[in-house]
């Protein structure tokens, strides 16, 4: 019973959130959250459901963005004008994409991923090309609270706009999710795991796919939309390729098999874009090493990871031989020594990063200042290198010294 209620409190909560959060820091994290949720559940159904790897999901949600901000500017108002402009960047990109898709969706692997990249670079050349559409460099900017009378409820408080980016999240999200349990969600899973059977029992895989796309782009364009009316405004940068590429990075990061992955990816995506980037310089080195260490590591992401780490801690018992007490100290040394290697090579790229792109501030520098933890280290002297490397070999060695050995057998 509770595991059937919590997705219901989690929505309600998330709906609640930007009345209850105290900063409009909080509450515009919240809105984006919910608006890359939208984005990656979209992405989910072509690359976790149908086995589709896009490098163009952009054009969608550019699509979306450019549909209501133009719905906007041709006098769609009013409070329910504005709340329904989102489903307007729906109905172009799921247009948009009945008809590129078509021609994508006929096979899938390696020629799919291309037309759609082909795709995304038409799009964002033709977005250049054509500033009477798309603005040019500068884009184009509404006013969501245009015509609202003052007294008069309107989207221009970030709380009210961010509850209507909350509900649209929940809708979307739950009917994508619902959308994966219905025939043909089930159908697009025996297409994208074996087309030959598929076709042999009569079901066309490309109108499948293609249906699959539609419904994706749809989803897609309505987050645009949300993504337009929160920050009035749009540009060509919305179709650039590396818009798509991070969908799919946080896409993998997050857990591309499961349905939880895009809301992992969600919040991680924004964290790191919106917050990390004012954390530290190096936060897409960062990014990239997660990105590869998951893949090589856990495939299936966050979600995978997690879900492994369920299923460990309901097998997990307290040791009780004096074998399964080494064992289980070695294996907690081999955690500790990882993470102080991780903490060194963490703390050696700060500093590199700082003695390179902060030299005309000096050679200090300065960790948490203001704070009672506070410290200091001269990234130009060599002891403090040496020191930092003998820690990290230090713990290197143990870590491979106590890792749990497996049997010849295993």
């Amino acid at each position: 019973m509770a595991k059937h209620a919590a997705p219901w409190v989690l929505a309600l909560l998330f709906v609640a959130a930007p009345w209850l959060l105290p900063s409009g820091a909080g509450v515009g994290l919240l809105a984006q959250i919910g608006i890359a949720a939208v984005v990656l559940m979209s992405y989910h159904l072509l690359l976790g459901q149908g086995g589709l790897l896009s490098f163009g999901h952009a054009v969608y949600v550019g699509a979306g963005a450019y549909a209501v901000v133009h719905a906007l500017n041709w006098g769609v108002g009013g409070v329910w004008g504005v709340a329904l402009a989102p489903l307007v960047g729906g109905a172009v990109a799921g247009g948009l994409a009945l008809l590129t898709g078509w021609v994508s969706t006929r096979s899938a692997a390696m020629p799919f991923a291309m037309i759609t990249l082909g795709v995304g670079e038409l799009v964002w050349a033709l977005s250049h090309m054509w500033p009477a559409v798309f603005g040019g460099e500068g884009g184009i900017a509404i006013n969501r609270a245009a015509g609202a009378l003052p007294g008069e409820w309107s989207w221009g408080p970030l709380q009210h706009l961010a509850g209507l980016v909350a509900v649209y999240t929940v809708v979307c999200v739950g009917l994508m999710r619902a959308w994966t349990f219905t025939p043909m969600g089930r159908l697009l899973n025996a297409v994208r795991d074996n087309p030959l059977r598929a076709a042999s029992i009569g079901v066309n895989p490309h109108r499948i796919r293609h249906a699959a796309f539609v419904i994706s782009a749809i989803f897609a364009g309505i987050a645009g939309g949300l993504a337009a009316l929160w920050f009035e405004t749009t540009s060509p940068e919305v179709f650039s390729t590396h818009r798509s590429g991070a969908y799919l990075l946080f896409a993998f990061i997050g857990g591309a098999a499961y349905l939880t992955g895009p809301l992992l990816g969600a919040v991680l995506m924004v964290v790191a874009l919106v917050v990390g980037s004012s954390w530290t310089p190096a936060w897409l080195l960062y990014l990239g090493v997660l990105f590869v260490v998951l893949i090589l590591v856990e495939p299936g992401g966050l979600a995978g990871g997690a879900l492994r780490l369920g299923r460990w801690a309901q097998a997990w018992r307290w040791p009780r031989s004096r074998a399964e007490i080494w064992a289980a100290a070695r294996r907690t040394a081999c955690v500790l020594a990882w993470g102080m290697v991780l903490v060194a090579a963490v703390v050696a790229v700060e500093m590199l990063y700082f003695w390179q792109l902060s030299s005309s501030q000096g050679t200090l520098m300065h960790w948490w200042p203001g704070q009672a933890w506070s410290w200091s280290v001269d990234v130009a002297a060599p002891r403090n290198w040496w020191g930092l490397s003998a820690l990290a070999g230090m713990a290197l060695a143990l870590a491979l010294g106590v890792r749990p050995r497996r049997s010849v057998g295993a």
